[in-house]
């Protein structure tokens, strides 16, 4: 099932058991902080390093001792970053697992956080690695640890490739999904973003396309609605997959196959490049981007993400037509301008009023100075 990734990845490699503590420091600068494994003589463990746009660490230049560490017993691997956010935890959490094939059945992951919140906010991580069939006891912690048997692994996969993976991080993926579901012919599915409420980052009027979708045939699937095995059920059984961009297309990269159809309506003029590389995970064949945006607006919040767009629903027909996704003779219309503002202004509080690219900007110096 693996396709082979044009970027270079070196061999897989683990290396353990070592003796050794984990040091932490403080914020060197943005999302920068001070993290490292090392052996008792001072010597830096390999593979211990986190890169993500949300977390990035960096070793100490000299190895500074803060009081007595907390011993963690039992064989640990090294597991990486534990994002709070669905789509990050797949593009960070999962590319060492791989070398538990090879450890002690016992072998606790450990991950380390950006922020170290109540239990309930990694609700995520326990979540996928269920999915992929992993009971080990995780542990997450941003303290000083001392462990006897520590074990570390390079990273195959994730943001720190803009998404791609190795092939043989994909041959250790194919394992763990076993067997897929056979691709049924004719079977459409629309993977929408309309059940995460009008506050998300999305495009107006979803629900109107939604109904013109299943005009064409299409089911309607919010994948927060169901397990990550009936999502999987689900999505790798279509045919054609129309999804509105989001952290279904992270999920949907693991497993795509050649003989499916996937279309993205982009939400985002740009799409991030950890969304493009995941979507040439397994091969970039037969998966199409549409950018049919008129305007971008956005509620008065510093996060970018949370964007909401305006569609050219007409261009969306022609675009969708074209590749094959819907009959060029569909029955189609646009929703009305003031379906599109009540649409757009949904998540907003009292008071609030959504900024165009140009407002954004005014409003962003404004938070700066401030």
């Amino acid at each position: 099932m693996a396709n082979q990734s044009p970027m270079k990845f070196d061999p897989p490699r683990y290396s353990g058991p070592h003796r050794a503590t984990i040091s932490t420091g403080q914020r060197v600068h943005g999302n920068h902080r001070i993290f490292g494994i090392y052996s008792p003589d001072g010597r830096r463990i390999p593979d211990c390093d986190i890169r993500a746009g949300g977390l990035t660490t960096e070793p100490e230049q000299f190895l500074s001792s803060s009081g007595e560490p907390r011993k963690l017993d039992g064989p640990v691997l090294f597991a990486g970053f534990a994002p709070l956010q669905f789509g990050h935890v797949l593009t960070n959490s999962i590319g060492r697992l791989w070398a538990l094939e090879h450890l002690p059945d016992e072998t606790k992951l450990l991950y380390f956080p950006k922020l170290l919140k109540r239990r309930l906010a990694f609700r995520f991580l326990p979540t996928v690695l269920q999915f992929l069939g992993i009971e080990s006891e995780i542990v997450i912690s941003q303290e000083s640890l001392a462990m006897e048997q520590v074990y570390t692994a390079s990273d195959q996969f994730g943001e720190r490739y803009d998404g791609r993976g190795s092939s043989e991080f994909l041959d250790w993926l194919d394992r763990r999904l076993g067997t897929y579901p056979k691709v049924q012919q004719g079977n459409r599915l629309y993977v929408s973003r309309s059940k995460l409420g009008a506050t998300a980052g999305r495009f107006a009027c979803e629900q109107h396309l939604e109904v013109l979708l299943q005009r064409q045939g299409y089911q309607i699937f919010s994948p927060e609605e169901h397990s990550l095995q009936q999502q999987f059920e689900t999505m790798a059984a279509a045919e054609n997959v129309i999804v509105a961009e989001g952290s279904a297309l992270h999920f949907l990269s693991l497993f795509k196959r050649p003989e499916q159809k996937v279309a993205v309506i982009q939400r985002r003029r740009d799409l991030p490049a950890l969304i493009t590389g995941n979507m040439k995970l397994r091969g970039g064949g037969n998966t199409w981007e549409i950018d049919v945006i008129r305007e971008v607006f956005w509620p008065p919040l510093r996060s970018d993400h949370l964007s909401v767009s305006l569609l050219d629903f007409l261009g969306l027909k022609y675009a969708l037509s074209e590749i094959g996704m819907i009959d060029s003779k569909a029955e189609w219309s646009s929703p009305t301008r003031e379906e599109e503002r009540r649409s757009l202004e949904a998540g907003l509080a009292e008071g609030q009023h959504m900024l165009n690219a140009e407002q954004r900007q005014k409003f962003l110096r404004s938070r700066r100075r401030n």
